[in-house]
């Protein structure tokens, strides 16, 4: 898979993790929640990165909470712990 980075995209000196107030979208600039499980892409021989939502990118429909919380609950609920 490749990602078409454009002129107008941010890169980001630094790599916080999804749901941190500082880890934006490099295309809309909005903040990337933990449920929006990022993309994320590295340009060679830089200490940097673009990160993007699933939708920003054309690649499907960012999740909700709600929707993000409900696969984690029934992950869980499939688990027999002792």
């Amino acid at each position: 898979m490749s990602i078409q980075i454009l002129p107008t995209d941010t890169l980001f000196r630094d790599s916080p993790d999804a749901g941190h107030p500082q880890c934006l979208c490099s295309r809309c600039g909005k903040k990337l929640e933990e449920w929006h499980h990022p993309i994320r892409a590295w340009p060679e021989k830089q200490n940097a990165e673009y990160r993007f939502h699933l939708a920003c990118i054309g690649l499907g429909k960012d999740r909700t909470k709600e929707e993000w919380e409900a696969e984690n609950e029934a992950f869980y609920d499939d688990i027999d712990f002792p």
